[in-house]
């Protein structure tokens, strides 16, 4: 498998939907996953005319067995088919896909360069970039992605409150786990990059359930125990029929 990173960005019409479906489009070739997407964060257009539409922006981190240019050529025809008309760095656009980093590989072609030759000067991409890895290696200057992320960009989604929310929500389960002794099923439903996988993070930390949840990759379900109840944690759109089965 190869890891690739990618910049998502539109600013015409349901932007997040824009961005959550060229996930799924992606995540639709052969032997490919978005093992992890950032936020979606609003910035405005930069090099842009006066009252240009804000931009929402996201990084995705996906695994695959393609090639390179045909990985490439994939990307494209998704951007055709979500609406994409015009290839300009100053025109709006309803989804832009950029690969940011394929695995260490550094590539200048007339039509492709990796890694992006702007994106350490585009905060919009680069914390988004550092909160998904930031420790991740730019292969042309051997620095951590997040040595070029200015501090206000490298939290996107508020820690804080996510945390807080947590630990409401962990005091409940555990008051109605000594009530009822019986399973509880919690849904939690939002777009990409809304914050989910981190919630249930910090759910398991105050639930002691140790290791912490992950974010499910490969259509696996993970599994973790803790001293006062067992955590399932899913995405219910990737779930196989076997699974289906196993959870039931």
């Amino acid at each position: 498998m190869t890891t690739v990173f990618i910049a998502l960005g539109s600013n015409v019409g349901d932007r997040s939907a824009l961005l959550s479906q060229a996930i799924r489009l992606i995540e639709a070739m052969p032997g490919t996953v978005a093992s992890r997407v950032s936020a979606y964060v609003e910035t405005a257009p930069e090099g842009m005319p006066k009252g240009t539409a804000l931009f929402l922006n996201a990084v995705a981190r996906i695994e695959t067995t393609s090639e390179l240019m045909s990985f490439f050529s994939e990307l494209q025809q998704i951007e055709q088919q979500l609406g994409r008309t015009s290839k300009g760095d100053y025109l709006p656009r309803s989804i832009d896909l950029d690969i940011i980093f394929w695995e260490d590989a550094i590539v200048h072609l007339p039509q492709l360069q990796i890694p992006h030759p702007r994106y350490r000067s585009r905060q919009f991409v680069v914390g988004p970039l550092t909160e998904i890895a930031p420790d991740w290696i730019d292969p042309e200057t051997r620095q951590r992605v997040s040595s070029y992320c200015a501090p206000s960009m490298i939290e996107s989604v508020s820690l804080e409150t996510l945390s807080a929310t947590a630990d409401r929500l962990a005091g409940r389960l555990l008051a109605q786990l000594s009530r009822k002794k019986e399973a509880l099923l919690i849904g939690l439903q939002g777009d990409l990059g809304a914050g989910k996988t981190t919630l249930v993070q910090a759910l398991g930390k105050f639930l002691s359930v140790t290791p912490p949840i992950t974010s499910p990759t490969f259509d696996l379900i993970h599994s973790h125990s803790g001293p006062f109840c067992r955590l399932v944690h899913l995405d219910l759109y990737r779930l196989t029929d076997r699974e289906v089965q196993e959870l039931d």
